[in-house]
């Protein structure tokens, strides 16, 4: 009689049914499987082999799901944020380490820190490593002696940043942060087609231009740092990215650096030049313009607190949306042109 060989299936884990039916108990093929066992025994060809070896050779399809990997987000990611809500777009603008980053971080730690922030609570983010990485050269286990934050890449497209909080009586808000390089405005201050290309600003609810007030400070340098802080401002409103209505907030940070400074009084009559030439400049066309200062991360933590100024700027963020006219207390909510809010009809 000759012999031929069959696979049997030896499962070690009690209440499998592998053995007889191919099906494992942890839902994997047999062969992947770490209690099972297929062995090859030696049969007559009198003997039926079993519907069972296809079973084995062919296991069930496995089944994927999809799972947040709680990085920074490239813009098509966005759509699942924005399709299923009413989501605000602050675009965080400004010349290289002029504060954007350190904000964002800064305000990722004051929800850590506090279970109400501002009157709302924290309710969810698709980007929590994102944020902790932004996060980590500030704190003690990065063994830094100076808190820093690590600069974003211009070559770097995941660069949103979702945060969802929830205030008492009104429905969740979803906000999405950009965290853009500097160097990408240095761009758009230099070049007309560049600001053009930027279609994203279209979208923006909020559009909050950092200014270094260390830089505004320093008698060298202050001239340059103004120009091109407003050059931005300037060549997005010419060429129309910026909406009528977007609200633009011009920040000063790192505010603490320049009270700090032995000639204060000249340097706060140099920002309030900066503020008049905004003003005369944009506020014709462009309404709902505000100003702000701010020290996320202060060096003296005897005159100024950690998040300076962040609470009146995060109010605004999310009460405040030139796209909705009126937020109730329900799921009812009034928007205007809501085709327009689509990402995906935006680049940059």
């Amino acid at each position: 009689m000759a012999e031929t060989k069959a696979k049997s299936i030896k499962c070690k884990q009690a209440g499998c049914s592998a053995s007889t039916d191919g099906k494992c108990l942890e839902g994997l093929s047999p062969d992947a499987c770490p209690h099972c066992s297929i062995i090859e025994d030696d049969i007559s060809e009198d003997i039926v082999v079993p519907d069972i070896v296809e079973a084995i050779i062919t296991p069930d399809k496995e089944i994927f799901h999809n799972v947040h990997r709680g990085e920074a987000l490239e813009l098509s990611e966005t759509s699942s944020i924005t399709n299923s809500s009413l989501t605000r777009l602050i675009i965080l603008a400004g010349l290289s380490e002029a504060g954007k980053t350190t904000m964002l971080a800064s305000i990722f730690d004051l929800f850590q820190c506090n279970s109400n922030f501002c009157g709302y609570i924290f309710a969810g983010s698709k980007t929590l490593i994102g944020f902790e990485r932004r996060c980590h050269h500030a704190r003690i286990k990065s063994e830094r002696e100076i808190p820093v934050t690590e600069r974003t890449k211009s070559s770097d497209s995941k660069v949103f940043l979702h945060l969802k909080v929830k205030s008492k009586e009104k429905i969740p808000t979803d906000l999405l942060f950009t965290d853009i390089s500097g160097e990408i405005f240095k761009e758009l201050n230099n070049s007309a087609i560049e600001s053009k290309n930027f279609e994203l600003a279209k979208r923006a609810d909020h559009f909050a231009l950092f200014i270094d007030s260390d830089q505004l400070s320093n008698l060298t340098n202050r001239n340059i740092a103004k120009t091109r802080s407003i050059g931005i401002l300037r060549s997005l409103i010419e060429t129309g990215m910026l909406g009528v209505n977007t609200y633009i907030e011009v920040i000063f940070s790192r505010w603490d650096l320049l009270q700090g400074k032995s000639d204060v009084e000249l340097h706060l009559k140099f920002v309030e030049s900066i503020k008049e030439k905004i003003i005369k400049k944009f506020a014709n066309t462009h309404k709902n313009i505000a100003f702000f200062n701010l020290a996320s991360r202060p060096t003296n933590l005897t005159n100024f607190y950690f998040g300076y100024g962040v609470v009146d700027i995060f109010t605004d963020w999310v009460e405040k949306s030139p796209f909705i006219t009126d937020i109730k207390t329900d799921t009812s909510i009034e928007v205007k042109n809501l085709s327009t809010r689509e990402f995906s009809r935006f680049t940059y």
